[in-house]
């Protein structure tokens, strides 16, 4: 028998499959997108879940659904990044694929729609408008990067990033709008660079000359705008912020997570300058720093760690006797800010 036969036909996997799947309410299908049409009609009864799926089949999954309600739900591989399997969301230069894993320093997965230090990456944005009907993101691609060829892993994604921050003024560049809409506008410093309606992945490109400034995108749907979307260019960092996330603190065995973010004169975060900073507490334990880059190689239990994309992230314990702690952030170029949190 053949592996992937005609839909009225057991092949191969069908064949070793059926007489288990007859005794489970659902079944689970690891990056298997491609089988459930036929499927479907070879079995017309069977409930079926993604168990695993790839980022760049985000917009694929949802048609999907949206094609056949017995495909019920999907379970991404994966939401967060996680430490191992390292490198598996990686891209590589040239066209030769990337089927082996990386080596140190790279140490995370570096496949997540979320950092280990909870920063959102590009593919959540695609996947946000896979699921938001309407809606529009932009992603940009370094000029650097203009018209070099490169392989992504099957868990990886596109060399872009949610940033308008580039030195090479005039140079090519990419710039993708994330869209399920039937047409997007992309406008740079308010003038229009063109329309575009998105392919079946729900991508659409333009190629540019980068000049810094306000990028703008509008989603169309039935003649009417479904969604918008900007990303600036930035200035140089001007001060640091500190944002604790105080949800549930009441006892002694809280953490208290504070990111740390590099941000400019106007307070938008700065994405292409990173600083190390030193953090110190009163009050309260460090117990962790970090930031979203798989290949850091700062000490996750010290107090000094180099922003990534503008931000880092640091866990504390308070001390069980304190009603404020006091947290302070000083980057190498001695810019400063200082925080005291009430905590009861």
């Amino acid at each position: 028998m053949t592996r992937d036969g005609p839909p009225d036909t057991f092949d191969y996997f069908t064949e070793k499959t059926a007489p288990i799947a007859e005794c489970l309410d659902i079944c689970g299908y690891n990056y298997l997108l491609y089988r459930v049409e036929k499927d479907f009609v070879t079995f017309p009864e069977r409930l079926i879940a993604l168990t695993e799926s790839f980022p760049l089949d985000a917009v694929k999954v949802k048609k999907a659904m949206d094609k056949f309600p017995r495909l019920i739900g999907e379970f991404v591989w994966t939401g967060l990044d996680y430490f191992g399997e390292t490198g598996i969301g990686h891209t590589a230069d040239g066209d030769g694929g990337t089927s082996s894993l990386t080596a140190f320093p790279e140490h995370t997965a570096n496949c997540g729609d979320v950092t280990i230090t909870g920063d959102r990456t590009p593919q959540s944005y695609y996947r946000e408008a896979a699921w938001k009907t309407g809606s529009v993101f932009i992603v940009t691609e370094a000029p650097s990067q203009y018209g070099k060829k490169y392989s992504v892993s099957p868990w990886g994604f596109y060399r872009v990033q949610r940033s308008w921050n580039y030195r090479e003024t005039g140079a090519e560049t990419k710039i993708f709008l994330y869209s399920t809409a039937e047409i997007c506008e992309l406008r740079l410093n308010g003038k229009v660079l063109g329309k575009k309606k998105p392919d079946d992945n729900g991508i659409a490109e333009f190629s540019v000359n980068y000049h810094p400034g306000k990028l703008e995108a509008t989603a169309y749907t039935n003649g009417q705008v479904s969604g918008n979307d900007v990303i600036e260019t930035t200035g140089k960092p001007f001060r640091i912020e500190i944002d604790p996330d105080l949800t549930g603190i009441t006892g002694e065995a809280d953490v208290i997570f504070a990111g740390i973010t590099l941000k400019d004169s106007e307070g938008r975060t700065v994405p292409d300058s990173d600083k190390e900073i030193t953090v110190t507490c009163e009050n309260a334990k460090i117990i962790g720093i970090g930031n979203g880059n798989n290949a850091s190689e700062y000490d996750y239990t010290g107090n000094t760690c180099k922003t990534y994309k503008g931000r880092l992230l640091c866990a504390l314990i308070p001390n069980k006797k304190s009603d404020i702690v006091t947290i302070k952030a000083i980057s190498e170029d001695n810019c400063s800010n200082m925080l005291s949190i009430k905590l009861r």
